[in-house]
């Protein structure tokens, strides 16, 4: 009587063990679908090197150039880290990166301009939901402390800014944009105002 007691025991044992493996398995195949579509989420914004990508004049004036790109979120994340490659550093002068959440930007690329983008002097042509980051020279990737970020929208659109100044040779341009996204609960959102002089008419 106590071997089929202890018998019974232990197949109850067994299957809580199956059970909990079960779960346990479950839970990781979760974590590991996660994963990927926060992965592919990382890829989809670095679609900017698709797009971010010119042919500089040898003479001339400064050409400043913006490229509307999907960031294929699909639903709102916090950024908390940004590295800008500029391609050609000869050429490129600065890099802002601006976030549309409207996609108003995508009406100035396709106005008819046959080069990639479309001209964007002084700023990216609309009202942008915010300043996703930039590069000059000498600036490293930006890393925000741990719990704080730049909240994105679903949908949004990136739009980079690339200022290019000619330097005496035919050139061309391959800026590199990548995104690191939250793991983590995000406390504090990280935002961006910028400050400009006024301009005083002069006799």
């Amino acid at each position: 009587l106590r071997r089929r007691v202890e018998c019974g025991d232990r197949a109850r044992v067994l299957e809580q063990l199956e059970d909990r493996r079960g779960e346990e398995a479950v839970r990781r195949g979760r974590r590991v679908a996660q994963q990927l579509r926060e992965d592919r989420e990382a890829v989809l914004a670095e679609r900017a090197e698709l797009l971010g990508q010119l042919a500089v004049a040898a003479e001339g004036g400064d050409t400043y150039r913006c490229f509307s790109i999907p960031m294929g979120l699909l639903q709102s994340r916090h950024i908390t880290g940004v590295e800008i490659r500029p391609g050609n550093r000869s050429v490129v002068h600065h890099v802002l990166l601006y976030e549309d959440a409207l996609g108003v930007s995508t009406r100035l690329a396709q106005a008819g301009d046959p080069l990639p983008g479309y001209e964007c002097f002084g700023g990216p042509g609309f009202a942008p939901t915010g300043l996703l980051g930039g590069w000059a020279p000498g600036n490293r990737p930006q890393v925000l402390p741990q719990g704080v970020g730049i909240r994105t929208s679903a949908g949004a659109r990136m739009v980079m800014q690339i200022h290019y100044h000619p330097n005496g040779s035919a050139q061309t341009d391959h800026t590199r944009v990548g995104f690191f996204f939250a793991r983590e609960p995000i406390q504090r959102d990280y935002l961006v105002l910028p400050l400009l002089n006024g301009l005083e008419h002069m006799e």
